[in-house]
């Protein structure tokens, strides 16, 4: 399986880089990876950062269903295995907490604006909207949720609007939509 784009902080030691992140992979979570498992194929530095391409050497587990073969489990390490559903349910919480905290965000720059100036900022698209809010009321942030999709922003009224992520199935307005709940 190959991990592309592993961003890796770099760590002040004798090993070279290479060794880290073999290292780094193989023990990471109490994984065990053995030996041969992680290859770097790639590493870029930049600055404190290094951008490091890896393939690694596992197996996965497949139940038949409905005729086509699903993969059920992964082998991290050793002997273990995870179940691909309880895998991606915890990236899906994390996006989902991670998308709530930047919807937080964008919510309190909206207030301090409309508070200071009386009047929501008057942006029809996400992408404007930023562009009136950072940097004064904000950083800028990324237009992407944590599922990749663009964030959406609309005003509903001169003293309402709609702030939003699709979720993770990437259609906005569907029953799994990230939302803030706002008096």
């Amino acid at each position: 399986m190959l991990v592309a784009v592993l961003v890796l902080p770099l760590l002040a030691c004798g090993k070279s880089l290479e060794k880290q992140i073999v290292d780094g992979l193989s023990n990471m979570d109490q994984v065990r990876l053995g030996k041969g498992q992680v290859q770097v194929e790639k590493v870029r530095r930049t600055g404190n950062h290094a951008v490091a391409e890896v393939t690694l050497k596992t197996a996965v587990k497949l139940i038949r269903k409905d005729r086509a073969w699903v993969i059920e489990e992964i082998r991290l390490g050793d002997r273990r295995w995870e179940k691909v559903e309880t895998i991606l349910a915890a990236l899906d919480e994390e996006r989902s907490l991670r998308t709530r905290s930047d919807l937080q965000l964008i919510d309190s720059a909206i207030g301090s604006y409309q508070r200071e100036r009386g009047k929501l900022p008057p942006a029809e698209s996400f992408r404007e909207l930023m562009e009136y809010l950072a940097p004064e009321y904000m950083q800028p942030t990324t237009e992407l949720d944590g599922w990749f999709n663009p964030y959406v922003f609309r005003t509903l009224s001169s003293q309402d609007y709609d702030l939003r992520s699709a979720g993770p199935d990437g259609i906005t307005r569907t029953s799994d939509d990230v939302t803030l709940e706002r008096p």
